[in-house]
């Protein structure tokens, strides 16, 4: 913007016109230029959106968390993932836009692969680290070492089980977040009444298979109610009893190459005497479903739920409430030790970045800045019930100050699972589940399950994929 020249003696009325010309021009120009630096601060013109996709299970709890980013105020793994994510769209200083896309447990993995099969992949997937195996025999992950060692998270920072999970072919394919096993949920005054106590006054908790049985059979003589809710007709959920009874006596579902199904092993065998005796002399709830075993519990009549680590923030919530059956009187335990070690089923939520849903490095960085933040705030996800695999610094002492934690880290260093390498897991366990079915509530002998359990598992595994 030239200025005019300095001009000497009077200066003619024409020169006076187009000294005022230019002079306007000057401050027009300097206003459009300082209108167009405003509008860039007010709408992002000097830094532009970097948007990434989430992809996740876990509900959809919008309604209630749409608009929260105070993480405190969230309660459940739903409400911590999406009050973490709230929060993250809100205070990264790099205008990265997280948009989550939710889909329905029961269709979420087909819904993932399709995704990367049409190339239109999330940048971010949550999954389990038992479907991990699937995925990356068909080469649908990114392997992730550089990328988190490059934000400061090492595979030495996870658990024993984070890394089996993780860890394939020597390459890091995931983020684990957390570790959710089997664990006893406790009615303490149902033992109490029933006269299970200890020398102190406290509630007896078993020690060996033996005395287990001993207990059940006294708890159901003292008040007429089964001992557990177990729900014999949850496949999934009978599977996951089997493979921790099997575990705590060292024992293996899949020895030696995990290419074959053993269910004829001792192991395996005393396990399944141990379910069928519980059935078979009314210790658990008979021909039940989740939702039924769940309620017979809350209604003060069973002593021991077994069920997953995710119930504890429900349960917890249900003890605190005044005038009901688990009031002051819950208690949440590692499965306890009934044979020679301890051990418990186990699996893990685990971040994943499938193939080419980050399309160049801008974005890629962008779902890493997002994943360390969600690392960083491990603790959080710790408050859902379900228990960190890692933790960031500073965070374990806090961890341990949470209701029943102190208990409950041990599900970290106990946790079983299938050999990482096999294949449809998923279908597997409901397979022998289905099976366990046909043993707790259709009577069907052992010799039978064993049989048809194996035959079925191993003709599946044998067919190409």
């Amino acid at each position: 913007l030239a200025l005019p020249e300095v001009a000497t003696g009077t200066p003619s009325a024409n020169e006076l016109t187009q000294e005022v010309i230019v002079m306007n021009q000057i401050k027009f120009r300097a206003l459009f230029l300082l209108c167009l630096i405003i509008l860039g601060t007010s709408t992002g013109f000097a830094q532009e959106k970097t948007e990434i996709t989430l992809m996740r299970f876990l509900g959809n709890c919008d309604a209630e968390y749409k608009n929260v980013i105070d993480i405190k105020k969230a309660n459940g793994v739903c409400g911590a993932i999406t009050v973490l994510t709230n929060a993250f769209n809100a205070t990264n200083k790099q205008n990265i836009v997280v948009n989550t896309k939710i889909v329905e447990w029961i269709a979420y993995y087909s819904s993932l692969k399709a995704q990367i099969a049409t190339k239109a992949p999330p940048a971010i997937a949550i999954m389990h680290g038992s479907a991990m195996g699937d995925f990356i025999a068909y080469n649908l992950l990114e392997p992730m070492h550089d990328d988190l060692k490059a934000i400061g998270i090492n595979n030495s920072d996870y658990s024993d089980y984070g890394k089996l999970v993780t860890k394939f072919n020597g390459k890091i394919y995931g983020l684990p977040i957390d570790i959710h096993s089997w664990i006893w949920h406790v009615n303490t005054k149902a033992l109490i009444k029933a006269g299970l106590t200890n020398p102190d006054g406290t509630a007896r908790i078993p020690k060996s298979a033996e005395e287990l049985l001993a207990q059940a059979r006294h708890y159901k003589k003292a008040t007429g109610k089964p001992y557990f809710s177990w729900s014999p007709n949850n496949e999934v959920g009978n599977f996951r009893y089997l493979m921790t009874l099997v575990a705590q006596q060292k024992g293996s579902l899949f020895p030696g190459d995990a290419s074959k199904l053993d269910m004829h092993s001792p192991e395996v065998r005393k396990a399944l005497e141990l379910m069928k005796a519980l059935s078979d002399e009314g210790l658990m709830g008979a021909n039940q479903e989740y939702e039924e075993a769940h309620a017979q519990f809350l209604r003060g009549e069973t002593a021991v739920r077994v069920w997953g680590t995710w119930s504890l923030e429900d349960f917890l919530a249900e003890s605190a409430k005044k005038d009901v059956p688990l009031s002051n009187a819950y208690l949440a335990i590692p499965f306890p030790k009934l044979y020679a070690t301890n051990a418990a089923w186990a699996d893990s939520h685990v971040w994943v970045m499938p193939k080419g849903g980050t399309k160049d490095e801008k974005s890629r960085k962008a779902a890493m800045t997002y994943l360390k933040y969600l690392r960083d705030h491990s603790y959080d996800w710790g408050r859902s019930g379900l228990l960190p695999d890692s933790l960031a610094p500073g965070q374990l002492e806090e961890l341990h100050k949470l209701p029943m934690r102190d208990k409950l880290v041990e599900v970290t260093r106990n946790a079983v699972s299938l050999p990482s390498k096999l294949m449809g897991q998923h279908s597997i366990q409901s397979v022998i589940g289905d099976e366990l079915v046909n043993l707790l509530s259709n009577k069907k002998s052992i010799d039978a399950v064993q049989r048809d359990a194996e035959s079925r598992v191993n003709r599946m595994l044998a067919k190409p994929r």
